[in-house]
């Protein structure tokens, strides 16, 4: 998983780097959509720090899995 959130918590990025781990291949989102999921997000007015008001969740987190939306439709 590339180098990802420069502002994450250790915690949230420790998490992150296991689920994705736990993940099945298929399920990964690469390295660049990952990048461009995490530049939309601290861009949005809906983040704070490393969470989503719009949602609760860790940007991090949702941003690893394929499958994942963004939940105010951004991306």
């Amino acid at each position: 998983m590339c180098e990802l959130a420069k502002d994450t918590s250790g915690e949230i990025q420790a998490c992150a780097e296991k689920l994705y781990l736990l993940l099945d291949e298929n399920d990964r989102a690469g390295d660049e959509l990952i990048r461009r999921r995490l530049d939309i997000c601290m861009e949005c007015d809906k983040r704070s720090e490393d969470t989503c008001l719009k949602c609760g969740c860790y940007v991090l987190i949702r941003a690893i899995a394929v499958k994942s939306v963004c939940p105010a439709k951004k991306w």
